[in-house]
C-alpha cells in the first residue's frame, strides 16, 4: 500500500523481501522495498570498473514435462503418498519437471532436484503408487 503509486503497468521497480514458498500454493512475494529503478544502488561488484564474472543462468529449464495425480482414494493419505511419490523421483534422477495435482484440486510443480527421468521403470513405480490413468509423461 505504500508503494502503490510505483507499481504500475510497464514500469521498472527494484524489489527487495522474502519469497514465501508453501507446498500446494504459488510462491509469494512479500516486499518489505519497492523503489523506482532508477533510485536502486547498484551492489559494489556490478559497477563498470568491477571485473566481469561470467553469470550462470537463472534457472535450467526442464526438458519435459511429468504430470502426476493423487487419485480421491489416496486423499485420506495424500502425506504418505507424495513421500512415495519423492522417494521414486529421488531415485530417477533426470532433466524433466514434474507436476503433482493433489485430490482437492491444488498442484504444484517439483524441484530442480526431483527433476526425473521419466523412463520405463520410474512410469512403473509411479503407476503403482496412483495408477497408470493418473499417469501422463
Amino acid at each position: 500500500e505504500r508503494c502503490a503509486e510505483l507499481i504500475k503497468e510497464d514500469s521498472i521497480i527494484g524489489v527487495s523481501g522474502t519469497i514465501n514458498f508453501k507446498e500446494g500454493e504459488v510462491p509469494k512475494l512479500l516486499a518489505d522495498n519497492i523503489v523506482p529503478l532508477k533510485e536502486m544502488e547498484v551492489p559494489e561488484e556490478h559497477h563498470e570498473s568491477a571485473p566481469r564474472r561470467r553469470q550462470e543462468p537463472v534457472q535450467e529449464k526442464p526438458e519435459g514435462l511429468v504430470k502426476i495425480r493423487i487419485p480421491a482414494e489416496l486423499a485420506d493419505n495424500v502425506p504418505a503418498a507424495l513421500e512415495k511419490l519423492k522417494a521414486v523421483m529421488s531415485r530417477h534422477p533426470g532433466k524433466c519437471q514434474s507436476i503433482v495435482y493433489l485430490p482437492d484440486g491444488r498442484s504444484f510443480r517439483t524441484d530442480r532436484k526431483l527433476w526425473v527421468e521419466p523412463d520405463d521403470g520410474f512410469r512403473q513405480m509411479i503407476t503403482g503408487i496412483v495408477g497408470e490413468s493418473n499417469y501422463k509423461g
